[in-house]
């Protein structure tokens, strides 16, 4: 210790500084109360901060645990709701896998339904187009013929094969409402004849047609087209056709020699329409020979077909017929 006055050094027990006879006691206890104090305040102040620091870390404490305890009730929780949300995956994959047969049935069952409907609506439209056109057809085959065959008009394959097909069908009823059943005693049924009929008569109607386009192409320096030359053949004998029915009709009635006739006048018909049909190509176009030898040359093609097909045809019946009557 040291004397506060002179700084001289002295015992803890001195009353007096020995150097300048300061009076020490009272002041040293001074000293000592304000070390005490100052030592009480640090100890009570270091007290304070541990009590403090020991709450801040049982705050910490509690704090960590109510973090862990609510991150474990969070992860519990999205566990659960990931659980259920691929147990719903699961069961929604499983509902369509089962209804994928259902469904592509039901959708197989609406196109194959719209598909029919669709046909059904274009089946319709075809018809009313033809039946417009057919009444087109027949009015200008009684009426306006020669006009249609100056003109570059020509009628759709849809008409024309409609209007073979039923021509053909008819003319088979016909056939057999007339040939007796008493013709399979020669050796041949009745169905054979009718195809053979019909058969020959189709060869007959495509030889003429041919044989007229070829003539056409043949003398017209204008290039006609074979849809136009089948459209107007087929529009002018809509009358050989009639007159051809009514010969059938006329057989019906037991009328065999005056049917004979009429059947005979509309193959007639049917031939000189070809040259008709070149007669007036050549009028309202260039040529580039004479329609004249187009003619002949028609002619001919036709005679050919006849002599060679009508022998076959004339042979294959009553050859049956002769054997027939030799085996009696």
């Amino acid at each position: 210790m040291h004397c506060l006055n002179c700084g001289n050094p002295v015992g803890e027990n001195d009353l007096f500084c020995g150097e300048c006879g300061y009076k020490l006691r009272r002041r040293f206890q001074s000293v000592n109360v304000a070390e005490r104090e100052i030592s009480q305040a640090k100890s009570h102040e270091a007290s304070n901060n541990g009590s403090q620091s020991t709450q801040v870390d049982e705050n910490k404490n509690v704090v960590s645990q109510q973090s862990d305890s609510t991150m474990k009730h969070s992860k519990d929780e999205n566990a659960k709701h990931n659980e259920q949300f691929q147990n719903e995956a699961l069961q929604q994959h499983t509902s369509n896998h089962q209804q994928r047969p259902q469904f592509s049935q039901s959708s197989k069952y609406q196109k194959r339904q719209h598909s029919d409907y669709q046909q059904q609506g274009q089946f319709s439209q075809h018809t009313k187009a033809v039946t417009e056109e057919s009444k087109v057809f027949f009015k200008s085959a009684f009426v306006s013929s020669d006009y249609v065959i100056k003109s570059s008009q020509s009628f759709s394959f849809k008409l024309i094969k409609s209007l073979l097909i039923i021509g053909f069908i008819m003319l088979g009823i016909l056939l057999a409402s007339i040939i007796p059943v008493e013709i399979s005693y020669i050796g041949t049924s009745k169905s054979s004849v009718i195809i053979s009929i019909i058969v020959g008569i189709i060869l007959f109607l495509a030889i003429i047609i041919g044989a007229t386009y070829a003539m056409t192409r043949l003398v017209v320096r204008q290039p006609i087209t074979f849809k136009k030359v089948l459209s107007d053949f087929v529009l002018i004998n809509s009358v050989s056709v009639a007159i051809l029915v009514l010969s059938i009709i006329l057989m019906l009635a037991n009328a065999y020699r005056f049917g004979a006739s009429v059947t005979l006048l509309s193959l007639l018909l049917f031939i000189i329409s070809g040259i008709y049909m070149m007669a007036k190509y050549s009028t309202n176009n260039d040529t580039r020979i004479s329609s004249f030898y187009g003619m002949i040359i028609y002619i001919i093609i036709i005679f050919l077909f006849i002599s060679i097909f009508g022998e076959s045809l004339f042979n294959q019946i009553f050859d049956n017929l002769l054997e027939h009557m030799s085996n009696y």
